[in-house]
């Protein structure tokens, strides 16, 4: 072989296997489980800080004034069931919560009234369901049981030519139960306080679970040291000779 030829080892692909991520996370298990518990605390702490909303729902009935006399029963059933679809979109609207606001005097913006206001018709029926949430029980009742009064001297003033008009049937009460926010991300599904807990809690677990994971490997890629002579003879494709012990051993051993 000549003087300048230089012996290059063999460089053989470094596959890192399931054993090898295992132990990559296990040796710094304590990084994936202080994670976990940082986003556990932080979600559990995010649902006890919100406030506690209660609601409040009242029923409205779509009727036609007695003194008008339909065609058919037919007839007014159909009608009164397309009418009660219009008003249903109209209850929740800034006409109705202003008005509401000035026979209340509350110190909120339209806007505000309505985010904590849902409307909904009961399929098939001239009832439309009206619902308030507030911090305060007693508070949503009242604002419940305003909008149905408000909205219905509304919609007397406008279409009290066409003989429609908006009945309470059933009044808003002081909801008894607990809130039904804070709402873990999902706005749809009024959850009690506990299952919010426990629905952000293991959310929280599952996130921090899978950081925790990321980062003990990401920490594990960046760090370049062997900690076997076997570890070396595979990164190096070259056959260790000796290994030189720690300092303390050396010292141990005189």
């Amino acid at each position: 072989m000549k003087a300048t030829e230089r012996y290059e080892a063999p460089i053989e692909q470094y596959d890192i296997s399931l054993r090898d991520l295992l132990l990559s996370i296990w040796r710094r298990l304590w990084i994936v489980v202080l994670v976990a518990v940082v986003f556990v605390g932080v979600a559990v702490g995010f649902t006890l800080a919100q406030t506690s909303f209660y609601e409040s729902k009242t029923m409205l009935l779509v009727a036609q004034k007695a003194d008008e006399v339909p065609s058919s029963l037919g007839a007014q059933v159909e009608g009164l069931g397309e009418i009660t679809v219009t008003m249903t979109e109209v209850v929740a609207t800034r006409p109705v919560a202003n008005g509401t606001i000035q026979q209340l005097g509350l110190s909120m913006s339209p806007d505000d009234l309505l985010d904590n206001v849902q409307v909904e018709q009961i399929p098939a029926t001239q009832v439309i369901e009206v619902s308030y949430q507030d911090p305060d029980p007693a508070r949503a009742q009242q604002i419940a049981n305003t909008i149905g009064k408000v909205f219905s001297e509304q919609v007397a003033e406008v279409t009290g030519a066409e003989g429609i008009r908006i009945m309470t049937w059933e009044e808003a009460v002081v909801p008894e139960s607990s809130g039904v926010r804070p709402i873990p991300f999902l706005k749809s599904l009024l959850l009690p306080r506990v299952l919010a807990l426990i629905f952000n809690g293991l959310l929280g677990l599952m996130v921090g679970l899978m950081v925790g994971v990321g980062l003990a490997l990401v920490l594990e890629l960046l760090d370049d040291s062997w900690r076997s002579s076997e570890e070396a003879e595979e990164v190096a494709g070259a056959p260790v000779f000796g290994v030189v012990p720690p300092p303390e051993v050396q010292r141990g051993a005189r």
